[in-house]
């Protein structure tokens, strides 16, 4: 669709890049909170739930933890 291109244009990675960057990340640091996948990905706040809300209906990623203190893990 051409909604999900301005998307991916906009967010400057594809969601497979997103989803690789995210998986890099924890590989490297243990963990990652969504904060930290915002500035990582060039995303807003929705953009960066949406992100790891895939990643963990995928079971690429698990949440620990509530709200602002979440962080992910590889699961």
């Amino acid at each position: 669709s051409r909604q999900k291109a301005a998307y991916i244009r906009q967010a400057g990675f594809t969601p497979i890049q997103q989803e690789q960057m995210v998986l890099s990340y924890i590989d490297k640091h243990g963990a990652i909170k969504r904060a930290e996948v915002m500035d990582l990905c060039h995303l807003d706040r929705n953009q960066a739930y949406r992100l790891l809300t895939r990643m963990k209906e995928a079971g690429q990623i698990k949440q620990i933890g509530e709200q602002k203190g979440a962080v992910y893990e590889r699961a």
